[in-house]
């Protein structure tokens, strides 16, 4: 059976799948013979000594938790990902898709921020562009203070020559 110490003088592990019973179960044919070392693992052998089996910051997905079991860790220190908020700042700027006006520039931080936020293996709550209104900015502050981290970024209004 799988994890089961293989016998002394066995080399190789026949698994049941490749076999047949007898109608009376006292026959069992071998469908695909096992080579020599075949569905036999060593025991220490799923890791070298000084080797690194999780790397710090790894993501633990259901593979990574069994091998924390396979090596006997039942509960490890982990931390979730920051919640993160992200606003642009300005009435000088508008959206990408918009058409900027003669005094306005399109918002090309906060999508760029977005995917480098996203490299890093987390997710921003875009919170739009806050404009120039002490009540609009505070309200948005406030909200984005909600989460772990709140990014600001603000546009750069261009004069007319």
């Amino acid at each position: 059976m799988t994890g089961a110490p293989v016998p002394d003088g066995a080399d190789a592990v026949q698994m049941v799948e490749k076999t047949r019973r007898s109608a009376d179960g006292s026959l069992v044919t071998i469908l695909n013979g096992a080579r020599v070392g075949e569905n036999v693992v060593l025991r220490g052998s799923e890791r070298r000594p000084a080797k690194v089996i999780l790397e710090p910051g790894r993501y633990l997905g259901p593979a990574e938790v069994a091998i924390l079991a396979m090596f006997g860790h039942r509960q490890v220190r982990v931390f979730r990902r920051p919640s993160v908020a992200l606003a642009a700042t300005g009435d000088e700027v508008v959206e990408a898709d918009q058409v900027p006006g003669p005094d306005q520039i399109r918002n090309s931080n906060a999508p760029s921020v977005s995917a480098q936020l996203k490299l890093l293996g987390l997710e921003a709550e875009y919170l739009g562009i806050l404009r120039d209104d002490r009540a609009e900015i505070r309200r948005g502050i406030t909200e984005g203070l909600r989460r772990d981290v709140l990014i600001l970024t603000g546009g750069v209004r261009r004069r007319s020559v």
